[in-house]
């Protein structure tokens, strides 16, 4: 197991994410198949499919609910500036959700 998941962490590293990131990746999708049985009908690469999602999933979720609205309303009455950051690749509606978000 070792030696798939310092491979597969190579693998993200290459891809230009973080080293804190994919560690935890790695390190949680090490002990979601950790001991575990795949059955007669099961693919091992689904499982590990599965794992990475629900890592990725765990990672990406936010920690506490955000409210932007309030903050925004919050930053407006300390004079201070509220900063939304819309990132994509060509093509992904950067630009067509920022008009939606000037419009609300």
């Amino acid at each position: 197991m070792d030696f798939f998941l310092k491979g597969s962490l190579i693998k993200i590293l290459v891809k230009n994410v973080a080293a804190e990131p994919a560690e935890k990746i790695c390190q949680s999708v090490g002990r979601k198949l950790e001991g575990k049985v795949i059955g007669t009908f099961s693919r091992v690469n689904t499982e590990v499919k599965d794992a990475v999602r629900e890592s990725l999933t765990q990672l990406l979720t936010p920690k506490r609910r955000v409210d932007i609205l309030r903050d925004v309303l919050e930053a407006k009455r300390e004079h201070r500036p509220y900063v939304i950051v819309f990132c994509g690749v060509n093509g992904v509606g950067k630009s067509t959700n920022l008009a939606k978000v000037l419009f609300i």
